[in-house]
């Protein structure tokens, strides 16, 4: 029996919106290198897909899992030696589920879409930056990786109301001293399963790396990969309460609790500290600032798809155009790989065949000629398939 005629159902379980604002900060701009200020903003929706039978449209396996899938509407990025930069995304819009067959590639609207709003605006001014993030109803804010969910769960999330965040200041890093000075305040409403996460996170780069090494750099401090981080300081506030660290503990931030929200104050924070690092020649410390909020999807127990090392693939930027970039657990090094991606017809693309390189990124595959729309990527690495979903715009 050919697999490629069994019928494949995909259907889209349950959606939310995410919005993240990030602003960059380096202490040099020299050369070709022309990231020194860096203001990025993204929204969009993240969905849940799972396949009953277990085989998508073409025949491939997927497993029936429940996993997530994202739908960029946004991603505005400005970068540059001078400022100000700015970066700005806006969305309202409905996400709804849908199903598709094999036989009948059309979209069918299954249930009521999840109407959303979501802005994230990131500044580099000259005297400091801005970060502003919003969502509303299932927001979520940052990146996640493609995971199984517990779907009873996930539908019992209370995320009623709007978090509502701004921060502004200057947090320099000149001469091996941290300076901060910021405003603002971070919230989200009462007894809703939200979470509202303000980060400062120091790392180390080499002075000479390039735009692409800059990007991937930039790629792992956000998702936790990176080796050389200094510190990572955060505001973290859920419905069960709020926790400080780094620059935040033992500082006495105010909190103040109503009738409809929970606020954090941020407002005339102020500290000077020495770094503890050692620079070597031709190293810098760089400065990520990350403002986001949205579903705490810990409280349904979220467990990896991957394995138990908590393994996970990043693929960026996306929404993607030309290229896109993969990055794999180290432990994949030097080993085979296959890369193909899927439209809904089935329509198979090879991005990519041969070995993964030294640092675990397979970098700038080339997506000339391929259409615009929503693909599954899979990823077969040895003996082992990983699943996830790109736009190319």
């Amino acid at each position: 029996m050919m697999r490629k005629f069994i019928y494949g159902l995909l259907v889209s379980l349950f959606s939310i919106t995410y919005a993240d604002a990030v602003v960059i900060t380096r202490n040099w701009c020299g050369g070709f290198f022309h990231r020194k200020f860096v203001a990025e903003a993204t929204t969009g929706a993240w969905y849940y897909i799972y396949y009953p039978n277990g085989y998508n449209a073409t025949g491939q396996y997927m497993g029936t899992d429940p996993y997530t899938s994202s739908l960029s509407d946004c991603n505005d990025r400005d970068a540059g030696c001078s400022r100000p930069r700015f970066a700005y995304c806006e969305k309202q819009s409905t996400v709804h589920d849908v199903a598709y067959y094999y036989a009948n590639p059309t979209p069918y609207y299954i249930q009521p879409g999840n109407n959303y709003y979501a802005k994230a605006v990131a500044k580099h001014e000259v005297w400091g930056v801005t970060l502003i993030e919003q969502v509303t109803n299932r927001g979520l804010a940052g990146s996640m990786p493609s995971s199984s969910v517990d779907y009873e769960k996930l539908k019992s999330l209370s995320l009623e109301g709007r978090t509502n965040s701004k921060v502004s200041g200057n947090i320099t890093t000149e001469n091996k001293e941290l300076i901060c000075d910021i405003n603002g305040q971070i919230q989200m409403p009462v007894n809703q399963d939200f979470f509202v996460s303000f980060k400062v996170i120091l790392f180390v780069e080499d002075k000479s790396l390039t735009n692409e090494q800059a990007e991937v750099n930039e790629q792992q401090v956000r998702n936790g990969t990176y080796q050389r981080i200094i510190s990572v300081s955060e505001v973290y506030m859920d419905k069960n309460g709020s926790t400080y660290s780094g620059l935040f503990e033992n500082t006495n931030l105010s909190e103040n609790l109503d009738d409809r929200s929970k606020t954090v104050s941020l407002d005339n924070f102020k500290v000077k500290k020495n770094i503890e690092y050692d620079l070597k020649e031709g190293e810098e410390i760089s400065v990520m600032m990350i403002l986001d909020s949205g579903a705490d999807l810990n409280s349904i127990e979220v467990e990896p798809e991957i394995d138990s090392e908590n393994e996970t693939i990043a693929i960026f930027p996306i929404p993607a155009t030309d290229y896109v970039s993969i990055e794999v657990a180290s432990k994949h090094v030097s080993q085979n790989a296959v890369i193909k991606i899927y439209d809904i017809m089935g329509t198979e693309f090879e991005l990519f065949s041969g070995k993964v390189p030294q640092d675990a990124v397979i970098k700038e595959v080339d997506l000339s000629g391929i259409p615009e729309g929503h693909y599954t990527v899979l990823i077969w690495i040895n003996d082992q398939v990983y699943t996830k979903m790109i736009v190319i715009e």
